[in-house]
């Protein structure tokens, strides 16, 4: 019975990735590029956008709660948004799912976009798309699919890194100026110690699905928890990291280690 019902939950969701998915298609015809040539990754992009975010208004669910802890803040959202067959109903899904329903879309047009976890961010991802010409471009799918160049990403990245760095030097000063974070005079009053940025290019900067995944499912893990429901909580650790350990496997084994 289960069997069954996982897929019927799974063509259900493949339905309506391939509707919306059409919409896309439809939207990327009607722009009728001059000369008649196709529409390269940005005119492609963009329909993904117009569709997914305007036609059916698919984005992050209303904040629900936040939660304290360690010292950071954390956004707890229902246990739904962590789930493909209800966020595609709902539309509204956390910023992981919400990632992986704009690759499966851009993967049915033609569009090859890999996720790209970055700790630094709100969010945690960006998604990262190569155009013909060799320009790349970072998918912020928290903000409407916008799209960012590589510059503005590690200027952004850049920015966060120092105020986590001055944060904890107002912690610590004292750990914080072994660790050159504190200004130097000897360094024009910019902190001396290397702000290590995270690598957003190439092999380097491609996060595997799976890891996404994981990060997806533990966050549901936490919602479970702070909302009282500890058994599933634990449930759904165990899960993902069970799946992040696979993922270590597989790349310990594409390393040839």
């Amino acid at each position: 019975e289960v069997g069954f019902g996982l897929d019927e939950v799974s063509r259900a969701v493949e339905r309506k990735l391939e509707d919306i998915a059409r919409e896309v298609m439809f939207a990327i015809a009607s722009m009728g590029n001059p000369g008649g040539s196709r529409p390269g990754v940005e005119e492609r992009l963009a329909a993904i956008n117009a569709v997914l975010f305007n036609r059916f208004q698919m984005g992050l669910p209303n904040l629900e709660r936040t939660a304290e802890a360690m010292g950071a803040s954390y956004t707890i959202y229902h246990p739904d948004h962590y789930r493909i067959d209800r966020a595609l109903d709902s539309m509204q899904a956390d910023p992981f799912l919400l990632s992986i329903v704009y690759m499966a879309l851009a993967r049915r047009v033609g569009v090859d976009v890999t996720p790209v976890y970055i700790t630094q961010l709100p969010t945690k991802i960006l998604l990262r798309a190569e155009s013909e010409t060799g320009a790349v471009y970072y998918i912020d799918t928290a903000r409407n699919g916008t799209t960012f160049e590589r510059e503005t990403v590690l200027r952004d990245l850049e920015a966060g890194v120092r105020s986590v760095a001055e944060r904890e030097a107002s912690r610590s000063p004292t750990s914080a100026a072994a660790a050159g974070w504190l200004p130097s005079s000897s360094n024009g009053g910019r902190p001396s110690g290397p702000l290590r940025l995270p690598c957003v290019d190439g092999e380097g900067g491609v996060a595997p699905l799976g890891r996404v995944l994981g990060q997806m499912l533990m966050a549901l893990a936490n919602a479970c928890v702070i909302r009282g429901e500890p058994r599933e909580g634990v449930r759904w650790k165990r899960v993902a990291r069970a799946l992040q350990e696979a993922v270590d496997i597989i790349e310990v084994k594409d390393l040839g280690l």
